[in-house]
């Protein structure tokens, strides 16, 4: 595994069963933060900030790309998942979407869905 992911949820449990199952897809080292402040600290390295695989972020589409979070995922070329509360949401979102509340079998369809070679997927990161 190289490399690393982000967590970035509002709850634990469910920031861990994330973090299992991008694990589970060899998608880098895990780290969880349950603050925009914590993840971007962590990022400030640039060995991790240019080596994140994957993040996970829970936001709606419009406050995320506001973000410097955003900004930074984006100068590394991360791909990025946003969880967001409605399908509304989803639908006006660059970024690949899970609607809350989701199963874990939802978020392993989209890793494969977006972000296996043969997807097309949208621009939300590296294609």
């Amino acid at each position: 595994m190289r490399g690393f992911s982000l967590v970035l949820v509002n709850f634990a449990v469910v920031a861990r069963d994330i973090a299992v199952t991008l694990q589970q897809f060899d998608l880098g080292v895990p780290r969880i933060s349950l603050a925009h402040d914590d993840a971007i600290g962590w990022m400030s390295s640039e060995e991790v900030c240019q080596n994140i695989r994957l993040a996970v972020v829970q936001s709606s589409p419009d406050a995320f790309v506001s973000t410097e979070l955003c900004a930074m995922l984006e100068t590394a070329k991360s791909k990025v998942i946003l969880l967001v509360e409605s399908p509304d949401q989803a639908k006006a979102s660059r970024f690949p979407c899970l609607t809350l509340p989701f199963f874990t079998e939802d978020l392993e369809a989209l890793i494969q869905r977006e972000f296996t070679p043969q997807s097309s997927g949208r621009s939300g990161g590296v294609p």
